[in-house]
């Protein structure tokens, strides 16, 4: 019984640190771009982007340098969709 839940516990922690961005974005209302970009390196990849299906779907259109990208400026132009 102890073994088994001790393994419960590892795979639940286990994809806790698999997914950081989704358990970010679940938190929020409406994406930032400080909680996107989850390596901190100043900019949001698609990787990243991927977090949120809004962001995602218009990354390419955001994108308007086409470096692969969204730098702070550029996200800036995100608008939600209203709920």
């Amino acid at each position: 019984m102890k073994r088994t839940i001790v393994l419960a516990l590892i795979a639940v922690s286990g994809s806790a640190v698999a997914h950081p961005i989704r358990l970010a974005q679940a938190s929020a209302a409406a994406p930032t771009f400080a909680a996107l970009d989850a390596n901190h390196d100043g900019k949001i990849s698609v990787h990243e982007a991927s977090a949120n299906d809004e962001v995602f779907v218009a990354f390419k259109k955001l994108d308007v340098d086409r470096d692969g990208d969204l730098t702070a400026a550029e996200f800036a132009a995100f608008t939600p969709a209203k709920k």
